[in-house]
């Protein structure tokens, strides 16, 4: 199921920092954002959110290794009759 959800939310990031996704905004050199042009914010924006997404996606993934490694409540492996 992550794996299905990260696939969705890198479609996304696509259509958003690519050309269809700055046609839809009608983004141009204005308005600034402290200083900088909305089109960088734009891009630093989805990068920071997909650098946070990866970081879950991992942490996710982790959680589900050491689950699987942990020994049933009897204390033995399953495996190991």
């Amino acid at each position: 199921m992550r794996h299905a959800l990260l696939a969705g939310y890198a479609a996304v990031c696509l259509l958003a920092i690519t050309w269809p996704g700055y046609a839809a905004l009608g983004v141009g050199p204005r308005p600034f954002v402290l200083g900088v042009p909305f089109v960088v914010v734009w891009n630093l924006g989805w990068v920071l959110a997909s650098f946070g997404v990866l970081v879950l996606y991992h942490r996710a993934g982790r959680a589900d290794r050491s689950a699987r490694s942990r020994p049933s409540a009897g204390g033995r492996d399953e495996g190991a009759r």
